[in-house]
C-alpha cells in the first residue's frame, strides 16, 4: 500500500500506473477527473486523456481507479487536496 494526502492546486499531467489500482477521497476543493480513454502523451511532460470520461468532484467524494487505467484531474477549481490509496487490488 502506498498512502498519501495530494494537494493540487493546479491541474498535472495526465497518466496511469502498471499493476495499480488507486482510491482518491477529495477532502477539500473541487474540479474535474478524466478516467479511462487512451493517454496522448504527444505534449510530453503534458500528457492528456483522449476520449475518456469526464466527472466533476467535489469534497466527500470518492473515486476508485483501476490498475493501468490513465487519469487526469483536468480542471481544479482554485485547488484541490485529496487521499490517495495506492494497492494491487486482487484479480477477479
Amino acid at each position: 500500500y502506498r498512502v498519501n494526502i495530494v494537494h493540487r492546486p493546479k491541474p498535472a499531467s495526465a497518466l496511469a500506473h502498471p499493476g495499480n489500482t488507486e482510491l482518491h477521497y477529495i477532502i477539500d476543493g473541487g474540479g474535474t477527473i478524466v478516467t479511462g480513454g487512451q493517454l496522448d502523451e504527444a505534449a510530453g511532460a503534458d500528457a492528456t486523456i483522449r476520449n475518456g470520461v469526464s466527472r466533476r468532484v467535489t469534497k466527500g467524494d470518492v473515486i476508485i481507479i483501476p490498475a493501468n487505467t490513465p487519469h487526469w484531474y483536468q480542471q481544479v477549481d482554485g485547488a484541490i487536496t485529496y487521499l490517495e490509496v495506492r494497492f494491487v487490488a486482487p484479480p477477479r
